[in-house]
Parts: structure tokens; C-alpha cells; sequence
């Protein structure tokens, strides 16, 4: 017992200073000793404080897994990766690229995403945030839209470079939009990039008329979810998609769409 509250305060003080991502197994090795202590002796506790006390994690975990959760704290379990698709223009090591060449994606890894300057001039009038792989890579390359791959919440490199982009594109008439789950996850995630990255964010399928269109496809939810939701304040654009669940006692994942398409 003595020896996993040792190894919680030893956590505690590496995580404290970290401002870069690290893989799991190597934060347990520098800073516990042994490359899988955390993961088996301390990972459930730091990840319970984290949902207490951390200001980027969701409390709830059907909305924010723990590998999210780890993420939000700097502590990887696989390669970060930014998935995009469009005209995104960076200067990597004194050379220009753009990514308009790459109409089915590309993947920005944590150097890239560190090291990159994102250039001022853009081609870019709409931004797209798709909270499911299979949506953002079925969604088909739009002249001067950027598509951002979600995978659930931002990292925090993630939202750094998001909002350094946001900056950047500030001085142009750019429309933001996201779309994702009709749930209860798929509202807190909308709400967590309209309050950390894009303060401009709409919804996009995410309306009552969508839900209708797909309700053949709607999964029932327990009474406690819907009472979670009840309890959700979201904004105005999502109150009709509120109530749609609500009065069904149904949602509807993002990808039974690319199915009924």
C-alpha cells in the first residue's frame, strides 16, 4: 500500500512537469522505474483525479475514455496524429506545403504538429470537425474546406495548433462547423471544441431534421442517460437535437449515415 501511494506521488510530481506528450511507458519508466507500474499499479487513480480536479477531462466516462482522459495530461498510449483533409498550408523547415494535393487526408504526427508554422496567407472559408473516422474519411475533398478528424476530444497539442490556425484565420470570413454522434458524447464534444478552439463553432447534421431523417437507426438509452442529458445546458442551435433524444428516448451514432446514404 505504502508503494502505490509512493508511485502516485511520484506520478503526480512527473505529471506536473510535463508540457509535452509522452508515451505511457516511457513516463513510467523515467519517472516510476518500471515501464508498466503505472499502467498497472496507479493508472485508474490518477485517471479518477484527473475526472475530479482537471479542467480539460470530462467527468463522465461514457463521454471521455481514459485513453482521453491520459491524453488531456500529456500521457500517450499510441502516435498522436491529426488527421486533415484540404487546403492547409504549413512551413516546415523553411519550405512551404500544402495539402490541397492530398484529397484523401493526411495525418500530422506530434512533431509536425510542434514544429510546423502555419502559414497566413489560406485558402480556407470553411472549417469541418467530424468527431468519426469513417465519416471524415468517406466525406469527399470541398475546394476551400478543411476537414479535422476529431477522434472524440483534442489532445492539448491538438487544441494549440487548432487555435493558432483560428488566429490565423481570423482576418478572413471562415464558417466553423462540426459534426458528429446525435448523443449525449457527441453534444459535450461540440461543446468542448466551441470552448477551446473555434468560439464560432455550428453544428452541421446535427438537427432535428437529421434525426428524423435517421431515426430508423436510433438506439434506445437508459432512463440515467436521458436524465444526464435533462441536465445538459447546451446552446441554442442544439436544443431542437436535445429534445428529439429526449422525446424518443433514442440516439443515433455518425456512422449508420454513410450507411442509409
Amino acid at each position: 500500500m505504502y508503494e502505490k501511494k509512493e508511485y502516485y506521488l511520484k506520478a503526480l510530481a512527473g505529471l506536473n512537469q510535463l508540457n509535452e506528450p509522452i508515451y505511457k511507458r516511457v513516463f513510467s519508466k523515467h519517472f516510476l522505474g518500471k515501464s508498466k507500474v503505472f499502467e498497472n499499479e496507479i493508472q485508474g487513480v490518477v485517471i479518477s483525479a484527473a475526472r475530479r480536479f482537471h479542467p480539460d477531462v470530462d467527468s463522465d466516462p461514457e463521454v471521455m475514455s481514459a485513453e482521453e482522459v491520459l491524453s488531456q495530461i500529456f500521457v500517450e498510449t499510441y502516435s498522436q496524429e491529426l488527421w486533415i483533409k484540404g487546403p492547409l498550408r504549413l512551413q516546415v523547415c523553411g519550405k512551404v506545403s500544402g495539402f490541397s494535393e492530398f484529397p484523401f487526408g493526411v495525418g500530422l504526427n506530434a512533431d509536425m504538429l510542434k514544429n510546423a508554422e502555419i502559414c497566413q496567407e489560406q485558402d480556407i472559408c470553411k472549417v469541418v470537425t467530424v468527431e468519426n473516422k469513417a465519416n471524415f474519411m468517406k466525406m469527399p475533398y470541398e475546394e476551400g474546406a478543411l476537414l479535422v478528424y476529431t477522434h472524440g476530444f483534442f489532445s492539448p497539442k491538438e487544441r494549440f495548433f487548432l487555435k493558432k490556425l483560428e488566429t490565423v484565420l481570423k482576418k478572413k470570413r471562415v464558417e466553423y462547423f462540426h459534426t458528429g454522434d446525435l448523443d449525449y458524447g457527441g453534444i459535450r464534444i461540440f461543446q468542448h471544441i466551441q470552448k477551446n478552439i473555434f468560439p464560432k463553432l455550428q453544428p452541421l447534421w446535427m438537427d432535428e431534421e437529421t434525426f428524423l431523417k435517421y431515426a430508423e437507426e436510433a438506439a434506445a438509452v437508459e432512463e440515467a442517460y436521458l436524465e444526464k442529458l435533462r441536465k445538459l445546458s447546451v446552446p441554442e442551435t442544439l436544443e431542437r437535437l436535445k429534445k428529439c433524444i429526449l422525446e424518443t428516448g433514442k440516439v443515433i451514432e455518425q456512422e449508420c449515415m454513410l450507411w442509409k446514404e
